[in-house]
C-alpha cells in the first residue's frame, strides 16, 4: 500500500459519515492493517496467471488491471514464463522480437497461450500466420447481444460495446464466446490448436472499462480459458477480485462502493475440498459437485473482502 499526496493525508476523508470511522486516510489505512494482521500469517505465496511484459514495453497499458477486476489474478513477469501452463500476452509483448517463436514453442510443448486482439494486430505479417490465420481487421463492430450455443450466450446489454472485428477461417478456429449484431457474429473468445497446445484470442473493447459491462455468461468462459489452471476461479459479475495463494487460501473482494450492491459469486475448487471456511469469522460453506469441481456460493458485501480456506 502506497500513501501519497501529503495534503490528502492531512485532510478529512471524503464520503465518510461523522463518527463512522477513522477521520483521515492514514487512520483508515492503519485500521486496515490491523484487520489484515489477524490473517496475513495464514496466507501462502500469492499466485496468478503469468503474463509476460518485457522491460520498458508498452501497449494496451493498464489492461492487466482491468482483467484483475474481472476476477482473474495476474502475475506479471519481465521474463517469458516458459514453464507456466498458461501464458497471458497483451500488446506489450510485441516489444520482444522473438515473441512469435516463444509462442510456438509454448504451444508445441502442450501449453496454453492467451493473446489479446491488440497483440494479434501487431503480430500480423510477423510470422503469426504460421500459428493461425486469425486476423484483427481495421473494422469495428458495436455489439450488445450474446447468443447461446457457444458456452457464453443468452445475454443482452442495454448499450453498445465497440470492439475490433476479428476474422478467421472457420476450419482453423472455434468461437468459445460470440457476440452478434443485425445477424452477424463477432468473436469475443476464439480457440485454435497448434501442436499439442491451445491458442486463445480475447477480443478487447476499445474502451477497456466496457469489460466490466460483460455479463457473467460471457465472463465465466473467459475466466476458465485464462485462469482455469489456478486452484480456484470465480463465476459471477465483474468488479469482484480474486486473490489466490499456494496453500489453499484465497480472498474474494467486492469492489462496489459503500452503499453499492452485495453480490454472490461462485468459487470453483478441486472436488477434493468439501467445504470452505471463512478464516476471519469461522463461517463454513458447503459446496455442490460439478464435474471435477466443487462449487460454493459466497455472498460478499460491497466494499468488503472475505478470506477463505479450502478444507
Amino acid at each position: 500500500m502506497t500513501l501519497f499526496d501529503f495534503r490528502q493525508l492531512l485532510a478529512p476523508m471524503r464520503g465518510g459519515a461523522p463518527g463512522s470511522g477513522p477521520a483521515t486516510i492514514p487512520g483508515y489505512a492503519g485500521s486496515v492493517f490491523e484487520q489484515v494482521d489477524g490473517f496475513i500469517g495464514k496466507l501462502g505465496k500469492p499466485i496468478g496467471v503469468e503474463s509476460y511484459k518485457p522491460f520498458h514495453s508498452s501497449g494496451e497499458d493498464f489492461l492487466h488491471d482491468f482483467l484483475g477486476m474481472l476476477g482473474i489474478p495476474v502475475e506479471m513477469t519481465p521474463t517469458f514464463p516458459s514453464d507456466a501452463p498458461t501464458v497471458l500476452l497483451t500488446e506489450s509483448a510485441k516489444s520482444d522480437p522473438a515473441i512469435v517463436s516463444k509462442m510456438k514453442k509454448q504451444l508445441r510443448d502442450g501449453r496454453k497461450v492467451v493473446i489479446t486482439s491488440g497483440l494479434l494486430k501487431t503480430l500480423q505479417g510477423k510470422g503469426f500466420e504460421e500459428i493461425s490465420e486469425i486476423e484483427c481487421t481495421e473494422r469495428k463492430a458495436a455489439i450488445r447481444d450474446f447468443p447461446g450455443g457457444f458456452g457464453g450466450g443468452g445475454a443482452h446489454l442495454d448499450s453498445d460495446i465497440l470492439i475490433p472485428e476479428i476474422r478467421y477461417p472457420t476450419n482453423d478456429a472455434w468461437e468459445i464466446v460470440t457476440s452478434a449484431t443485425k445477424g452477424l457474429g463477432y468473436p469475443i473468445l476464439l480457440q485454435a490448436s497448434y501442436g499439442k497446445g491451445v491458442l486463445y484470442v480475447l477480443t478487447i473493447p476499445d474502451n477497456f472499462g466496457d469489460l466490466y459491462n460483460l455479463p457473467p455468461q460471457v465472463l465465466n468462459p473467459i475466466r476458465t480459458a485464462i485462469a482455469g489452471d489456478l486452484p480456484v476461479r470465480l463465476e459471477g459479475p465483474s468488479q469482484v477480485g480474486l486473490f489466490a495463494y499456494d496453500n489453499g487460501k484465497f480472498i474474494a473482494e467486492n469492489f462496489a462502493a459503500p452503499g453499492g450492491s452485495a453480490v454472490t459469486v461462485r468459487a470453483l475448487v478441486n472436488k477434493k475440498f468439501s467445504k470452505l471456511i471463512d478464516v476471519v469469522s469461522g463461517q463454513q460453506f458447503s459446496g455442490q459437485l460439478r464435474g471435477d469441481k466443487m462449487v460454493f456460493d459466497i455472498p460478499v458485501a460491497p466494499a468488503t473482502y472475505r478470506v477463505f480456506s479450502m478444507e
